[in-house]
């Protein structure tokens, strides 16, 4: 057994274990340096400790976590450990105001902004819908479709041409043959494949 470590109760293994702030390599335990603003971890993973609260990993060495005006101090010692209170946006290491168009909103996510409902999105403002006869808003609200039994046709909807023994399919922008019925040359002929 090596120097810094104690006995355990083990059925497999080696039967000891190192002393807390030291770690087994390659057979010995070898004291774990904790830096300043440094916590110990009893883990057999990693480097042995982590930062206290306020601080993350560097190198060897736990770094002071500097929180811009409209931050706040995530958990996380790995990135860089604070994050923009909602409405705001990272931009150079500081958290800037998510500037919100006329007509607009912040998600619900508070990173960035969507149009009002019967608004679209146009570069950095909302544009508002222009609705055309026989149309209506999507569901999500920031595009327009055609009324049943019409299709859409450049900026307007025009009514679907239906041929005798045909009907208006599932999607109400385009037609289909009735049973017993195939299309042929824009028609519904006799399908006398049957």
């Amino acid at each position: 057994m090596p120097e810094n470590a104690h006995l355990i109760d083990a059925q497999y293994g080696k039967g000891w274990e190192c002393e807390r702030s030291y770690r087994e390599d390659k057979n010995r335990c070898t004291k774990i340096d904790v830096p300043e603003h440094g916590l110990l971890e009893h883990s057999s993973n990693g480097l042995g400790w982590s930062c206290k609260h306020g601080y993350r990993r560097g190198e060897s060495n736990c770094l002071a976590i500097i929180i811009p005006t409209n931050g706040y101090a995530t958990n996380s010692a790995y990135d860089k450990g604070w994050e923009c209170l909602l409405g705001y946006q990272e931009e150079n290491g500081a958290c800037t105001e998510i500037e919100i168009p006329e007509n607009a909103f912040l998600d619900r996510y508070g990173r960035n902004w969507q149009c009002d409902r019967g608004y679209y999105k146009e570069d950095k403002s909302c544009r508002k819908i222009v609705l055309t006869q026989n149309s209506y808003l999507n569901d999500s609200g920031n595009n327009w479709q055609c009324d049943r039994g019409f299709k859409k046709s450049a900026n307007n909807c025009i009514a679907i041409n239906v041929p005798v023994n045909a009907h208006i399919d599932y999607s109400g922008s385009t037609w289909r043959c009735d049973p017993g019925f195939r299309q042929h040359n824009g028609l519904c002929t006799v399908n006398e494949n049957r």
